[in-house]
């Protein structure tokens, strides 16, 4: 018999009707996965972009200053003016790129095509981003041009300083945004995945009723079921009231490794398992993938069925993982990146407040690694950074926060540190893992850092201002040649607090 063969002209027309709105459907389901997948990527990369311009804005600052304190014509002020020109045009032309599309280098210095994201609160963050340049830009430009003065020097240095907190909380909150938006289309496309997916389940449950109906016997009605089962590009399972599986199409056979005589020797529980994190199958190699599962009951020849559509969800999984990895870590170290960073900070000094322990902020910058990349080339200097990192992250407590700040700089907090002495201690050991050699492909390479100190809550008494005097006293440490600086509040000043630096 030919399935669509029936006395009833009405039912084999309302039966080919919803055999195609099924096939429809099923397409729409799987063009909104395609789109996920798209979107997901494409969200990826400019929450990548987005967190590099946080720390582009910091290292035009951190050149400017490099800059001032170097003389005009030498070959060190070259390679900062060289520095400055080429972070200023990428951050200028990336953020260029988030108002108009167009192409990007991303991280990895491949071209890529980004396009335009319409939102009113991300149009008004790159507003007023473009407003804090204003003054920056026609100086910048000048510089660039050849106008080297120290009068220009200064200028730029002035400007970047006076923008510099400001510059980092708009680039933070363009990430923040961006990321809300992420998940904000994630959860539309979705519903719309749901609503279409319902509309499927319900109009292959119409088809089931219709070949009930267009059948003479149970048998061919099953015939034709498994051949648009098998047809079809979902995961499809029918099993009885007891949850014996009584038929998969070839999907659900291919996914779960199973042939037919197998897997419909099995009940649900032998497939399916519930945990924490939700539903997973067990495929015959007993390997686990993530799975949503949608159940209709049925009626056929009297009997209760349930039909459930599996789908592997995995993958979509796999990609929340790598955007939160991304959103939360830095991409060459793996280091917690800024935006955990000052989430850790303000946590830990409510805990300090809490606990009546002490806290110390160190702020390190590398002394050597511009060389390094200059001689070596950026692959040298990525894996130096690399290797360094995962000194400091295997070196250090495990109740501390290491964070990547910038190019070649680092953070670390440390809670209930008790006094000089302990501080002391832990500068010694970071001066011994970063100051030993690195070999990379068989070059012996050597740094070592200057390391600010900020300790919580004597001298500094905000996380705010933990992160300033750290890194002001590692500036001061840098400029004077010693291995570290002391944030120190002045025993004898009544008035507002005065930090005074001690060099140890």
């Amino acid at each position: 018999m030919s399935l669509f063969s029936s006395h009833q002209p009405n039912n084999r027309r309302s039966l080919f009707i919803a055999i195609c709105i099924f096939l429809v459907l099923d397409f729409a389901i799987l063009g909104i996965n395609v789109k996920i997948t798209q979107e997901v990527e494409s969200d990826a990369l400019a929450i990548n972009i987005a967190g590099r311009q946080r720390m582009l804005s910091q290292q035009l600052t951190k050149s400017a200053l490099q800059l001032h304190h170097t003389q005009p014509g030498t070959d060190e002020f070259k390679r900062y003016s060289q520095e400055f020109t080429s972070v200023f045009l990428l951050f200028s032309s990336t953020l260029d790129s988030f108002n108009h599309g167009g192409d990007v280098i991303d991280s990895r210095g491949e071209v890529v095509r980004f396009s335009v994201r319409h939102d009113l609160q991300l149009a008004e963050i790159l507003s007023i981003t473009e407003l804090e340049l204003s003054p920056l830009i026609p100086l910048a430009r000048r510089f660039i041009q050849g106008d080297h003065s120290m009068a220009t020097v200064e200028s730029l240095k002035q400007v970047l300083e006076a923008r510099n907190n400001s510059l980092l909380k708009l680039m933070n909150r363009l990430t923040t945004r961006i990321e809300e938006m992420s998940r904000e289309k994630t959860e539309r496309l979705r519903i719309a995945q749901l609503l279409t997916f319902l509309l499927a389940l319900f109009n292959f449950a119409h088809i089931i009723q219709l070949f009930r109906h267009s059948s003479l016997a149970s048998s061919q009605l099953i015939s034709h079921l498994s051949e648009l089962l098998d047809n079809t590009s979902s995961c499809l399972l029918i099993s009885d009231r007891r949850g014996r599986i009584r038929m998969a199409n070839a999907l659900a056979r291919e996914t779960f490794g199973y042939e037919n005589a197998d897997i419909t020797s099995l009940t649900r529980q032998a497939l399916f398992k519930l945990s924490e994190s939700g539903w997973f199958g067990l495929q015959a190699d007993g390997k686990r993938f993530a799975v949503e599962l949608h159940d209709k009951q049925f009626q056929l020849d009297g009997q209760v069925l349930h039909l459930t559509t599996v789908i592997d969800i995995s993958h979509h999984r796999d990609k929340e993982r790598q955007l939160a990895e991304l959103a939360n870590h830095d991409a060459l170290t793996g280091l917690v990146n800024r935006r955990v960073f000052y989430d850790r900070l303000e946590l830990e000094v409510a805990h300090a407040d809490r606990n009546g322990t002490p806290l110390a902020l160190f702020f390190i910058d590398l002394n050597g690694f511009k060389p390094v990349n200059d001689t070596h080339g950026h692959e040298v200097g990525d894996k130096l950074l690399v290797t360094l990192a995962a000194r400091l992250r295997d070196g250090m407590r495990s109740t501390d926060t290491i964070a990547r700040y910038g190019g070649d700089e680092f953070v670390i907090i440390a809670p209930a540190v008790n006094g000089a002495t302990d501080i002391g201690k832990i500068v010694t050991h970071l001066q011994k893992l970063i100051q030993k050699p690195v070999v990379i492909n068989d070059l012996g390479i050597n740094v070592s850092a200057s390391i600010g100190i900020a300790v919580y809550p004597n001298p500094c008494s905000s996380s705010e201002e933990l992160i300033t005097e750290a890194d002001a006293a590692m500036y001061r440490a840098k400029q004077s040649g010693t291995s570290y600086c002391y944030a120190m509040n002045s025993a004898t000043e009544k008035k507002p607090k005065q930090v005074i630096t001690e060099t140890i």
